[in-house]
């Protein structure tokens, strides 16, 4: 092991922790130090420990991963800070912002650096966008990301899994923040909502909306975002940028800007590693990221800056 690398832990080992896990093994300086899952797991390499306290125990820990159900990272993360472990906790943040925010105190008491894991991000089409829109201003962002009803998410509705993503994307991608937001679902299968739509004003002006689901019998992640001078079409599976320019009466120019192909969970680690080496956070989400995108989604009782309503449907047999 070299002296510069760093000892990292992955709590949860479902697909997203064996996705982090399989890019972990391909970023230099990286030595896996422990995986963490009560139902065990079958790595030959790498020590599998049922509890975080058998883990910090048996290894020297610098870093975590938390890649559990949202209801068990609160727990997790408190364990992992108060012993001075650096962690980056898979979205959202936390069940609810009453938890979420008890992570800020322990965090600044123990000195730990802490990204949420909002991977879009760092996706190569949202990066390529980002560059292009220098210097625009930005009137209108629109997303969709809708799906099959997922079979690993037993925990949360489709807000927290799907919606989460978008509602840090369109801050992230304006440079503003969410000023006013309304919300609509639908519960057709179960007691969690699986349709919900989204409506945003943003702090320079903009406005924005979204689109979720898990009664889409495919996949689909897009934006459409307009300026005062283009409009663009992104693919978020595809990695793929489409800018449409008006050049005259009812004339536009096309063209597909270029894409720097990468994998989009390979940056985010890389980024987190930095920050935990030299505390350069650069595109990560931080806790109040975090914590941002959790309020609008679950606000806490009482805010008015939110406006809910959700329609329920008993499963039909």
């Amino acid at each position: 092991m070299k002296d510069s690398s760093i000892n990292v832990a992955i709590v949860g080992l479902g697909s997203m922790g064996q996705k982090h896990y399989k890019v972990l093994q391909s970023i230099e300086d990286i030595n896996i130090v422990g995986l963490v899952d009560s139902l065990g797991f079958d790595r030959a390499l790498h020590r599998v420990y049922k509890n975080i306290e058998e883990l910090i125990e048996g290894q020297k820990v610098d870093c975590a991963i938390i890649a559990t159900p949202t209801s068990t990272h609160t727990k997790i993360a408190k364990k992992l800070l108060q012993n001075g472990i650096h962690t980056l906790i898979e979205k959202p943040v936390a069940n609810n912002i009453v938890e979420a925010t008890e992570l800020v105190q322990i965090a600044e008491e123990s000195n730990c650096k802490v990204a949420v894991g909002h991977i879009e991000r760092f996706n190569p089409a949202v990066q390529c966008l980002i560059e292009d829109l220098k210097g625009q201003k930005i009137l209108n962002c629109n997303i969709t990301r809708v799906s099959p009803y997922p079979k690993r998410i037993n925990d949360v509705g489709v807000k927290l899994d799907l919606a989460i993503h978008d509602i840090d994307l369109i801050k992230f991608i304006t440079n503003q923040n969410i000023v006013d937001i309304v919300s609509s679902c639908t519960s057709t299968k179960t007691a969690q909502e699986d349709t919900a739509s989204f409506f945003l004003n943003l702090s320079g002006g903009s406005t924005g909306m979204i689109f979720t689901s898990w009664l889409i019998p495919f996949k689909e992640r897009t934006i459409k975002l307009l300026t005062e001078n283009s409009y663009y079409t992104i693919n978020l599976i595809n990695q793929q940028v489409l800018k449409y320019t008006c050049c005259g009466d009812k004339k536009f120019n096309k063209s597909l800007l270029f894409v720097e192909a990468g994998n989009a969970l390979e940056k985010e680690l890389k980024a987190f590693i930095k920050y935990v080496k030299i505390g350069e956070p650069g595109d990560l989400a931080s806790l109040s990221d975090g914590i941002v995108a959790l309020s609008l989604i679950r606000p806490p009782p009482g805010n008015r800056s939110c406006s809910r309503s959700c329609s329920r449907k008993r499963k039909t047999k």
